[in-house]
């Protein structure tokens, strides 16, 4: 996805100027970034959004961690977006989901903040070059299947940009050196996930709507239960369409209020 432009109202200092190729620039009322545009609203996290977005006030690489589905990127990409003032250098979100080998790490974290390759040089060297000392933010998406290489890049950015943090996704911690970890939580059933599902099946169905009696439904639901806390996290998602409409279908055929 290209970058985007976001205003900050609140940023008050310019931000450094970002100019390699594909980077966007932002002065002086906003800050540099390539974090896509949500199209579903976040549903419940507060507590979590909090403690998150103090963690990453205190050390420079934090791993979300915990299922798949249970909502990690969701998560890192409100945090991310939450923290941006805080970054005038920019955040830059590199997912590592598509790349099928160690070497493709640094490549995508490159192309991530819009540099090109430059012959005879590194693209570490690119990198590190190009964050500098500046305070920026890094998502690194999906590394579970690259853990070694994430983990060494990290290491790597975090020695040579002293102000640059990480946060990052990941069914295991990376296992780098200085790296916290906080597992991400399933939604409670009782509420935010009933609330998620919610929002979710309006938007697969208009015109269906929660009532006390279907929201018992749901929570009393085991197949939904389990959906709701290891498949749909915080997205209902294409890929996830039979889960939801077999879910709405059942629930409108229970019975209505009186």
């Amino acid at each position: 996805m290209a970058p985007i432009k976001v205003p900050l109202a609140d940023v008050g200092a310019e931000a450094p100027e970002l100019s390699p190729a594909g980077a966007v620039v932002l002065q002086p009322a906003g800050v540099a970034h390539n974090l896509p545009v949500q199209l579903t609203s976040f549903v419940g996290r507060e507590a979590e959004m909090a403690q998150v977005c103090a963690l990453l006030t205190e050390n420079r690489l934090l791993t979300l961690t915990g299922a798949g589905g249970v909502g990690k990127t969701r998560l890192a990409l409100e945090v991310a977006a939450t923290v941006l003032p805080k970054f005038p250098a920019g955040a830059w979100l590199a997912d590592m989901a598509p790349l099928t080998g160690p070497a493709l790490v640094p490549v995508a974290v490159a192309r991530a903040l819009g540099l090109p390759d430059q012959q005879g040089v590194a693209t570490m060297a690119i990198v590190t070059s190009f964050i500098g000392p500046r305070l920026a933010l890094l998502v690194l998406d999906n590394c579970e299947h690259l853990l070694d290489a994430c983990a060494a890049l990290a290491e790597d950015l975090l020695r040579a940009c002293p102000g640059l943090t990480i946060l990052a996704t990941s069914r295991e911690p990376l296992g780098a050196a200085g790296e916290a970890v906080w597992r991400v939580p399933s939604l409670a059933l009782a509420g935010e996930a009933v609330e998620l599902f919610a929002d979710r099946a309006a938007r697969a169905r208009p015109g269906f709507a929660m009532t006390p009696v279907n929201a018992a439904a749901v929570e009393n639901l085991p197949d939904l239960a389990a959906a709701l806390r290891s498949q749909l996290g915080l997205r209902l998602e294409s890929r996830r369409a039979s889960v939801e409409m077999l879910v709405i279908d059942h629930v409108e055929k229970m019975p209505t209020e009186n």
